[in-house]
């Protein structure tokens, strides 16, 4: 009878143990999967913030590269302008001239 004590005893104390390195293994499943995890979120953050980054530069460089297109027409819509002043004169002063004589 001793025996069988003292050997349900062991048993129980190794059960025990048992028990208590699983739920250490566990928690320690638990905490890797949650840095896992976190390191996932963290990168995903990172590769968002670097995607809105590019797509501002992009609609900066888009935006820069219509408003020089934009000043280049103003440019050329003046200059046509001042031409068209230009031949206006011109046919003003050809049209004095002529009615001069």
């Amino acid at each position: 009878m001793k025996k069988t004590l003292l050997v349900a005893a062991i048993l129980g104390l190794a059960l025990v143990g048992c028990d208590q390195s699983s739920d250490k293994t566990t928690t320690d499943m638990q905490n890797k999967v949650s840095d896992t995890a976190t390191q996932v979120v963290d990168s995903t953050k990172a590769a968002a913030n670097d995607a809105v980054d590019a797509t501002k530069e992009a609609a900066d460089d888009t935006a820069k590269a219509a408003n020089n297109v934009a000043d280049k027409a103003v440019d050329a819509t003046k200059d046509m302008a001042d031409d068209a002043s230009k031949a206006a004169d011109n046919m003003k002063d050809a049209v004095k001239d002529a009615t001069a004589e």
